[in-house]
C-alpha cells in the first residue's frame, strides 16, 4: 500500500495534470462548447466525429419539425470506452 502510494505522489508530480488524461482534444473542444448553447451534443470515438455533421443534422431536423436545435460534435479521435461510456 505504502509502495501504491509512493508511485501515484512520484507520478503525480511528474505528469503534467489534466482532467482529461491522455485525450486534450477533450480540453479544446469542452472549451469551444462553453461559448454558445447547444441542446444537442454528440459524443463517442472517431465514428462520430467523422460520421455526424452537426449542421447537417440541425438543418435536417429544424426543416422537418417544429424543433430548434443546435448541436455540437463532441467526439473526438482516441476516445477509449471509459470515455466514450462515460
Amino acid at each position: 500500500m505504502i509502495g501504491f502510494l509512493t508511485l501515484n505522489i512520484i507520478v503525480g508530480i511528474f505528469l503534467p495534470e489534466s482532467k482529461y488524461w491522455g485525450n486534450n482534444e477533450y480540453e479544446l473542444k469542452l472549451a469551444e462548447y462553453q461559448k454558445q448553447k447547444y441542446n444537442a451534443v454528440f459524443f463517442g470515438s472517431s465514428r462520430i466525429l467523422t460520421g455526424i455533421d452537426p449542421g447537417y443534422f440541425d438543418s435536417i431536423v429544424n426543416n422537418t419539425t417544429s424543433k430548434k436545435i443546435k448541436s455540437y460534435n463532441l467526439a473526438t479521435t482516441g476516445t477509449w470506452s471509459n470515455e466514450t461510456f462515460y
